[in-house]
């Protein structure tokens, strides 16, 4: 999230000195980026190939019980015209047309993992808004450096993609809207890919 937020700085700078005035015509897809040629950064399983550590996210044997949860960040001063909640209905209803289960989140003593989870952050421009949107999967996963007490699940992102969107403030909530539905999207694809493996998805 750090280097999201320095991103998300660096962005709102350059608009207040009016470097750019215009929405980018695609998002920057920040999930395809890569510290170095060497390494793979995203979630998801490595192997050592051809002299380099590659990697590809994978999905196989992925319940299709998933908890959806939307969490949006803004200053006090920023109101969207797109709640949390349409948020949520919206996702909800791509992944079910992707032969998922999702459900929201509510509380209680069982586990809530594995979930899908948008992070969406608003920082205001003067001609605009600009938004770091990121749709993740948690799931719970081991870790061989500790050994945990029953109860306690370590959870960790396991999916992600990621987008930074540059708008005007009335076309914002359409262009957030557009890009949840994107990831969501790109999210069901992935899932039918490995659905499609033959993986016994329930």
């Amino acid at each position: 999230m750090k280097n999201t937020l320095v991103t998300l700085l660096i962005l709102a700078l350059c608009h207040s000195l009016g470097a750019i005035d215009q929405k980018p015509e695609q998002p920057l897809d920040l999930s395809q980026e890569r510290a170095n040629g060497t390494i793979f950064t995203q979630p998801g399983i490595i192997g050592y190939r051809n002299g380099q550590w590659v990697g590809t996210d994978h999905l196989f044997n992925l319940t299709n019980q998933i908890g959806v949860s939307v969490e949006v960040v803004t200053p006090p001063n920023v109101t969207l015209t797109i709640s949390k909640d349409e948020i949520i209905e919206e996702t909800m209803k791509i992944l079910s047309q992707g032969g998922l289960a999702p459900h929201r989140i509510t509380g209680g003593a069982s586990s809530p993992l594995p979930f899908f989870h948008f992070l969406i952050m608003v920082f205001p421009l003067q001609n605009g808004y600009l938004g770091s949107v990121s749709g993740r999967l948690f799931e719970a996963v081991d870790v061989d450096r500790i050994k945990l007490a029953q109860g306690i699940i370590w959870q960790a992102i396991t999916w992600e993609k990621q987008t930074l969107i540059i708008s005007s403030k009335e076309e914002f909530a359409l262009q957030l809207k557009k890009y949840v539905d994107e990831i969501t999207q790109a999210f069901v694809d992935r899932y039918k890919h490995f659905e499609g493996m033959g993986g016994q998805n329930k």
